[in-house]
């Protein structure tokens, strides 16, 4: 009696988990998901890996479910448009991050250089400021993506657009574009890295600068409090 329970939860959990990779297929285009679960294979292979600690999915035949594909994912080709469209949107990408960032670096070691003498609260505020310009410029360079997408009809609407190339950017998740434009997926992908990482050594750059700065001026002025005690004594 026990082997015919233990059969009948073997088959019902089987039924689960091809009820999920159809539910799967249906609802997402090409059966993907976002976060650790980048396929309807990975629900097969989960299961797999626990079927094989537990004893479980005996006679089960795994490999030949993960050998199939999809015949979207069979018939893909990468054209040159797609790829040529895409170098051009990334070269765009980072020309407007580029020079927005370049133009805001120089205002701001400009205002940096008219202050005689740096106070904590100053810095602070000067590297927030140049902290939500960057921001604009992401959003300004994921608005240039979203803008493509909805021109080439790959999105419903511009809000929908901007909101998958703005997760896409941040490289959270993937999977929103038609098969027609999917290769744009990697190369946005590429582009938000490529940003943020020229962000990120811009602002430790500001930051060491004025920090920088700010040690030497305390260092001259307890220089100047010993010179004036000591002509005092």
């Amino acid at each position: 009696m026990s082997d015919g329970l233990f059969a009948s939860a073997r088959v019902g959990v089987c039924q689960i988990r091809g009820k999920l990779c159809r539910a799967l297929r249906e609802l997402l285009p090409g059966g993907r998901t976002f976060g650790p679960f980048t396929s309807q294979f990975a629900w097969v292979s989960l299961y797999a890996r626990f079927g094989a600690r537990n004893g479980f999915g005996y006679g089960i035949h795994f490999e030949e479910t993960m050998n199939e594909f999809l015949q979207r994912d069979l018939d893909y080709v990468i054209r040159l448009d797609e790829v040529i469209w895409g170098c051009l949107l990334v070269a765009v990408t980072l020309i407007i991050h580029g020079t927005g960032l370049f133009h805001t670096m120089r205002v701001s070691s400009a205002l940096t250089a008219r202050t005689k003498k740096l106070r904590p609260g100053f810095s602070a505020l000067v590297v927030t400021l140049v902290a939500l310009v960057i921001v604009v410029l992401h959003l300004i360079e994921v608005s240039v993506w979203a803008g493509f997408f909805t021109w080439k009809h790959a999105q419903p609407n511009p809000f929908s657009a901007f909101y998958n190339a703005l997760v896409n950017y941040t490289t959270l998740g993937a999977g929103y574009l038609p098969l027609r434009w999917r290769l744009l997926e990697g190369l946005l992908g590429m582009a938000g890295l490529l940003s943020f990482a020229f962000s990120t050594s811009a602002l430790i750059t500001l930051a060491q600068q004025l920090v920088q700065r700010s040690l030497t001026e305390q260092q001259q002025d307890t220089e100047r409090a010993r010179g004036s005690s000591r002509t005092k004594s």
